[in-house]
C-alpha cells in the first residue's frame, strides 16, 4: 500500500511539474515578445528626407523664349552661350549659362532661371541654381527649402 501511494504521488507531482514548466516557458516567451515590441516602437526614426510630391515628365525642351535666338554655333559663341545637341533626340540649339549657376539656394526665386535643383552634394532642403534655362535629365526641384517636384526633361 505504501508503494501504490508513493507511485500515485509521483504521477501527480510529475503532472503538476509539466504544467509548471509550460507556464514558465510561456511566460518567458511573452516577456521576450514584449521587450522586442517595446524596443521596436521606442526607436526614434533618423532624419528623413522628404520625398518628392510629384514627378513632371516632359519630352520637349523649354519654350523658345528661354533659349537664345542664335541659329549657329558661331552666333551662340558671340552671345556667350553653349551650342550643343541637347536631350535624347539630340536637337542642337544654343543655351546661355546663367550668372548664378551653381550658387547655393533654397528656392527658385533666388535663381536667374527660376530653378533651384538638388544635387548629391547639397544638404536636404538646399540646392544650386540651374546652369541653363532647360536642364535635361531628372532632378529634384527645391521650393521654400523643401523638395517639391521631381522633374525629368528629355
Amino acid at each position: 500500500m505504501f508503494v501504490i501511494s508513493y507511485h500515485g504521488f509521483m504521477i501527480q507531482w510529475f503532472k503538476s511539474y509539466r504544467l509548471y514548466v509550460r507556464i514558465v516557458m510561456l511566460s518567458v516567451v511573452i516577456i521576450i515578445f514584449v521587450v522586442l515590441l517595446i524596443n521596436l516602437t521606442s526607436k526614434q526614426p533618423s532624419e528623413k528626407i522628404q520625398a518628392p510630391t510629384k514627378t513632371i515628365i516632359t519630352e520637349q525642351p523649354a519654350p523658345s523664349i528661354l533659349r537664345s535666338n542664335a541659329q549657329t554655333s558661331e552666333q551662340c559663341s558671340v552671345e556667350g552661350g553653349d551650342w550643343e545637341e541637347w536631350g535624347s533626340e539630340g536637337q542642337a540649339f544654343c543655351q546661355i549659362p546663367s550668372q548664378d549657376a551653381g550658387k547655393s539656394c533654397t528656392d527658385g526665386s533666388q535663381c536667374s532661371y527660376g530653378v533651384c535643383r538638388s544635387t548629391e552634394n547639397t544638404p536636404a532642403g538646399e540646392g544650386v541654381c540651374s546652369k541653363y534655362p532647360t536642364e535635361f535629365g531628372c532632378y529634384n526641384v527645391i521650393k521654400n527649402g523643401q523638395i517639391e517636384d521631381r522633374v525629368c526633361v528629355d
